[in-house]
């Protein structure tokens, strides 16, 4: 009977030592991460303005750049991550501690204007589970002490991006309306 009172609290210590996830440097960890979506959107504006974007990064360093305009026009551009830039991702995710804690909006959020929040799905430790991966999602507006650290991860995104894709995005834009009218 004792024995089986240690193996029972051997297995529940052993299963709540991995409930805090974690994206470890070296991804030497059982749960890893498969994707990180970061979204912007230009918020509630007159539709002739309204946009939003997002950048989907894999953990094999390819990434996608989707534009998206009034749910009509679509622009794509595909690229990959640096090493050094995939390292750097993976600090600022640890530093804006989203692993970590399940943050909480600011209550005193600003009515409209842009919003931006990222995403992290992990990859199924168990692909023959019948469930979906888990899913970690930062608010559209973070509550005080989570901003500094998110804005730090969301610019660093932001950058990851080629360099004149938004600008081409927004001129097939421009293009486009101009042939809708």
């Amino acid at each position: 009977m004792k024995n089986l009172f240690l193996i029972v609290f051997l297995l529940l210590a052993f299963s709540c030592s991995k409930s805090q996830i974690k994206i470890p440097a070296d991804n030497q960890d059982s749960e890893i991460w498969a994707t990180i979506s970061y979204n912007f959107s230009s918020g509630p504006v007159s539709p002739q303005y309204q946009y939003s974007y997002s950048v989907v990064i894999t953990s094999d360093k390819n990434c996608s750049f989707l534009y998206v305009y009034s749910g009509e026009f679509n622009y794509t551009k595909e690229f990959s991550v640096e090493e050094e830039s995939f390292n750097e991702l993976k600090n600022l995710l640890k530093e804006s501690k989203i692993l970590d804690i399940e943050m909480t909006s600011d209550p005193t959020h600003p009515l409209g204007g842009p919003m931006r929040y990222v995403s992290i799905v992990f990859k199924q430790s168990d692909p023959n589970l019948d469930q979906p991966p888990r899913v970690i999602t930062a608010p559209y507006y973070p509550a005080e002490e989570y901003k500094a650290g998110l804005d730090k991860l969301y610019d660093f995104i932001e950058s990851l991006i080629p360099e004149g894709a938004k600008k081409e995005a927004e001129a097939k834009r421009d293009e486009y309306l101009k042939n809708k009218k």
